[in-house]
């Protein structure tokens, strides 16, 4: 069985949303810049998505733990 890019997507929507959060915070809280804290994020939440996507579908072709 194996999940179709919509879901694929969906779940990569949501995850990066609460990260996009929590990276926020952080980066802001380091380097005490509400600009340079919105444009890390915006940055890390940029090539993450695109990671955790590529990763999804890499894993919906290991056959490796599914029934």
């Amino acid at each position: 069985m194996s999940d179709p890019k919509l879901r694929s997507l969906a779940k990569t929507i949501t995850y990066r949303l609460a990260n996009m959060v929590v990276s926020f915070i952080l980066f802001t809280a380091i380097t005490h810049s509400f600009k340079i804290g919105m444009l890390l994020m915006a940055a890390d939440a940029t090539t993450s998505s695109l990671l955790f996507y590529g990763h999804e579908r890499v894993w919906t072709k290991i056959k490796w733990g599914v029934k």
